[in-house]
């Protein structure tokens, strides 16, 4: 089991280099006429400020204090301290403060009400945002007091006036955009970086430090748009700053070219790359292409020692989209492993047109292995599941020279995370997780020329070979 382990771990690495809230419930209490459940406590001495739920959409929960159950929300329902709102999919949710505030919760979130204060001057507002995403709106001035968000892996506060705060916990992903005003983004180790307005910073993961401030990108400016209608001019204008939006330059018809052919790694029929690996050398190959300058799939092949193995492209407008792999063999062992990718969403490498500093994007997959071992190697076999979420920032655009050429180029930093079930002989094994960060820069015209990886050392590109 422990050569299984490894096998599988390393294999893994190899790949990723390259590579409803509950059931139904009573309903919370609201302002309704004719409602028969249980009455919302009303006392004398009640906080002055208040925080009441309203345009309700699909699947919401909420409890309105953190000794209450969860129960189905209601429009005027209203929470207190300790209580919280969860939602499901395509679900949505409003809540204003008293004081004026704005608070929009969506899809697949759920937060608790950690603090709130009850006088109306200098009042002190803390979120925990246990998953998900909220928007929010502080429209009075703070004075002594404050607005904070808190995730697992940091805190987000707004001095005025409006800022989103996203927690991924699968792969503890914070990420904050400021529209209007002053936030700050404090990771665990309370390292601080200062947003003004118009840009955005995030964390990629637990225990990772908050990264230097970035312009806002378009899908970010679009998001404020759809999701929060108070703003929505706020983010247009934003928006309307970024000049037109340029389109992807796609092959003239008639070229040869394909959807495959990008301008950072152009994926052509023939095209070759050789590496040098700390495992040693490395050679990918272009063996097919099938589609055309609007849709393109590619069969891309990979060497390194005795092992081979391939890569299935699929390339579109979107740019290069993912890639599913086939098997990995060596000669004295046949073929190792099969490999299916049963999911996928986001894009492996985007358009040209859109990557500029700042611009971030990512890339989820699940991935089934199976390993059979031949006579000569013991036999038996195992089965694998891998869930791979890529994280990835353009952080710069400076040349790149290979060869004694100077080339356009761009640098980008990859956060990866896989998690790893392995099945040996119907016994499961205890998940393992890998985690990596991966710098790497690509030449104009020429595709990969170094990974650098805290996993995986170092590959560089030797020599290339494009049709």
């Amino acid at each position: 089991m422990q050569r299984l382990t490894l096998l599988f771990t390393v294999v893994a690495l190899l790949t990723g280099i390259c590579g409803g809230w509950g059931t139904a419930a009573p309903t919370i209490p609201g302002s309704g006429s004719g409602s028969t459940d249980a009455v919302m406590p009303t006392d004398t001495a009640a906080p002055t400020r208040t925080a009441r739920l309203s345009e309700l959409r699909n699947e919401v929960n909420a409890r309105i204090t953190g000794m209450a159950e969860w129960l189905t929300a209601q429009e005027g329902g209203q929470i207190y301290a300790g209580g919280g709102v969860r939602t499901g999919a395509e679900s949505r949710v409003r809540i204003d403060t008293s004081d004026q505030s704005i608070i929009r919760i969506g899809a697949h979130t759920e937060f608790q009400l950690l603090e709130f204060s009850p006088q109306p001057t200098d009042p002190v507002t803390r979120l925990l945002l246990n998953a998900g995403k909220l928007w929010v709106q502080v429209t009075q001035a703070l004075g002594g007091g404050r607005f904070e968000v808190e995730t697992p892996a940091g805190v987000a506060t707004v001095r005025g006036s409006l800022m989103s705060v996203e927690f991924e916990q699968a792969t503890g992903r914070m990420v904050v955009t400021c529209l209007e005003g002053e936030c700050e983004v404090r990771d665990r180790a309370q390292n601080a970086v200062r947003l003004q307005a118009g840009e955005a910073s995030e964390i990629t993961g637990m225990g990772q430090v908050s990264p230097a401030a970035r312009p806002m990108n378009r899908a970010e400016l679009n998001d404020w748009i759809e999701n929060f209608p108070e703003a929505a001019a706020i983010a247009r204008r934003l928006l309307e700053s970024l000049g037109p939006e340029e389109t992807a330059t796609s092959p003239a018809p008639g070229s040869g070219l394909t959807a495959c052919d990008h301008p950072y790694w152009p994926i052509r029929a023939g095209a070759t790359w050789n590496f040098s690996t700390p495992s040693g050398p490395l050679t990918w190959k272009v063996e097919s292409l099938t589609g055309d300058i609007v849709q393109a799939g590619a069969v891309m092949t990979f060497k390194i020692a005795d092992v081979t193995g391939t890569y299935n492209w699929q390339c579109d407008a979107g740019g290069l989209l993912s890639y599913d792999f086939g098997r990995l063999s060596s000669p004295e062992l046949g073929n190792l492993y099969d490999f299916k990718v049963t999911h996928s969403s986001g894009v492996w490498l985007p358009p040209a047109s859109v990557l500029t500093v700042g611009y971030a994007w990512s890339l989820t997959y699940d991935l089934e292995t199976k390993l059979t071992l031949p006579d000569s190697a013991g036999g038996g076999g195992a089965g694998g599941v891998s869930t791979v979420r890529e994280n990835n920032t353009v952080v710069s655009a400076n040349p790149v020279v290979f060869g004694g050429q100077s080339f356009d180029g761009l640098q980008i930093s990859r956060q990866l995370t896989q998690t790893i079930t392995i099945t040996v002989a119907g016994m499961q094994l205890p998940p393992t997780q890998l985690m990596d960060t991966v710098n790497w820069e690509l030449a104009r015209s020429v595709g990969p020329v170094r990974w650098t990886s805290t996993q995986s050392g170092v590959m560089e590109l030797v020599s290339y070979s494009v049709p």
